[in-house]
């Protein structure tokens, strides 16, 4: 008798569903990767660039998406130490508004060629640094969700 599937686990990167040893979806592709080769798939996505950036980040699938208009939602953001300002990518905006958890507590800069703590840069529309920004999203998204993120 086959079992029914538990709700999935979370590891870096890779969403693992309790009884499926075999393979993982891809929190970068979302494509089902067979496990033993995950660390060499994660590496494709996670390799840097000339500038620095990685080649690909984690998103939500594009269905899960913020689906919205973006006006009003601040993209840009400026350095503090080398002032260069920076894009962030539209899939990346549209995952972290309906998930702001997905994402660590550093943001890449183009100025830097690195990746730098939200703690030192601002929205140029705002002013309001990353860190206080994704806080405030984090706690909105923490009161909708009481009974966290799996709810």
């Amino acid at each position: 008798m086959k079992r029914p599937l538990a709700r999935p686990t979370r590891r870096r990167g890779v969403r693992v569903t309790k009884g499926d040893h075999v393979s993982c979806t891809c929190y970068f592709c979302h494509r089902r990767v067979i496990l033993f080769l995950f660390p060499i798939h994660v590496r494709k996505h996670t390799k840097l660039l000339r500038d620095g950036q990685m080649t690909n980040h984690v998103t939500a699938r594009p269905d899960d998406r913020y689906q919205g208009s973006l006006d009003g939602v601040p993209q840009v953001y400026r350095h503090a130490k080398c002032h260069q300002i920076t894009g962030m990518p539209e899939k990346i905006v549209r995952s972290y508004l309906v998930n702001p958890m997905l994402y660590s507590d550093e943001t890449f800069c183009t100025g830097c060629h690195t990746y730098v703590p939200h703690c030192e840069v601002a929205w140029v529309d705002t002013g309001q640094t990353l860190a206080e920004y994704f806080e405030q999203l984090r706690q909105e998204f923490r009161r909708a969700r009481p009974d966290g993120p799996d709810a």
